[in-house]
């Protein structure tokens, strides 16, 4: 079994750091996980720490898939102990799990919950029709105009159907 804390030993710690890309890898897509890891190592420097790497690897997962995998990658890497020991909500609580509040939406009303800063969406119908382009944080949009029926709405790179 592999201790959940770094040790500093190189030897030691390099059988940690790969178990915990391994694990990377078995939690996100092997393409995607390899994709990260191989950009990060563009910018791998001599002396460079445990901690350094996990950091270029979260930079990487920004640059190329604007931190999709960040969250988990996070976690990952701090219950290993290569970032810093706090690895609550590492993965709850991001813009990338968003949670829509069906008790407002039965009642016409659009609300998300699990944003942490404002977030662009966008409504379309179920032919594809982009019907509300908008912003949404800490507000609800009122649907009370739209009639009933399936609609996506589209955060980020996530989706989510809903029936209004």
């Amino acid at each position: 079994m592999c201790p959940t804390k770094a040790s500093n030993s190189i030897y030691s710690d390099g059988d940690l750091f790969a178990s915990v890309l391994m694990e990377i890898r078995d939690n996100i897509e092997d393409t995607t996980a390899d994709q990260l890891i191989i950009q990060s190592m563009y910018s791998w420097f001599p002396q460079m720490t445990f901690r350094d790497a996990s950091r270029l690897i979260l930079q990487s997962d920004t640059l190329l898939n604007n931190h999709e995998n960040s969250g988990l990658i996070n976690w990952l890497l701090c219950k290993r102990g290569f970032l810093n020991n706090s690895c609550e909500n590492g993965i709850k609580d991001d813009n990338r799990n968003p949670k829509l509040n069906y008790n407002l939406l039965n009642q016409g009303f659009l609300k998300v919950n699990n944003l942490l800063t404002p977030q662009p969406i966008n409504i379309f119908s179920i032919d594809g029709k982009l019907l509300i382009q908008t912003e949404i944080y800490d507000d609800s949009i009122n649907l009370n105009a739209y009639s009933k029926g399936i609609y996506i709405l589209q955060i980020g790179r996530k989706s989510i159907k809903f029936l209004l």
